[in-house]
């Protein structure tokens, strides 16, 4: 599946600089990857985007839709859950991250992160950290309803991110 994302990525890459802009190395991968199936990852955006509606922002109006595609091939989907008592907020992340660890799935491949903004918005810094501690290599798809997106892996969302080798022990 990270294969799948790399792909995707890449042929996102290629349409947003050009064919003719993209380095040779590159190019070949996606030549040795042409009938790679990225519907997976398809059908995660959509469903990011479909989740979104059930939002409840009614503090904000800042409704945000995520769906997690794991290495098991489901998806699985959050959004953000606003309360009165601000600081106990849910986001949309760390919604549908909390729901396959409950599920006992193992294995995160694309994360995607939809919100009806003019740039795409990225996740905020604890959901940054959850992400980092269980799906560090995880693909992040940020997309608005415009279709823009910015595509990058956890582990740069945090480059300096604290992790469990840091703990003591």
């Amino acid at each position: 599946m990270l294969r799948t994302a790399l792909v995707y990525s890449l042929q996102r890459f290629r349409l947003l600089i050009g064919e003719e802009n993209i380095p040779a190395v590159l190019m070949q991968t996606l030549e040795q990857n042409e009938g790679c199936d990225t519907s997976m990852i398809q059908d995660a955006i959509v469903a990011a985007e479909n989740v979104r509606a059930f939002a409840q922002a009614k503090y904000s109006n800042f409704r945000v839709g995520s769906a997690l595609l794991c290495s098991d091939s489901s998806i699985v989907v959050g959004t953000n859950v606003e309360s009165s008592s601000y600081g106990l907020t849910i986001c949309a992340e760390r919604s549908a991250l909390t729901s396959v660890l409950s599920a006992g799935k193992t294995g995160i491949d694309v994360v995607v992160v939809c919100t009806d903004t003019d740039v795409p918005s990225s996740p905020c810094g604890a959901c940054r950290q959850l992400l980092f501690d269980y799906a560090p290599e995880s693909l992040v798809i940020m997309r608005n309803l415009n279709g823009d997106e910015q595509i990058v892996f956890t582990k740069h969302l945090l480059p300096f991110g604290f992790s469990d080798n840091q703990l003591m022990k």
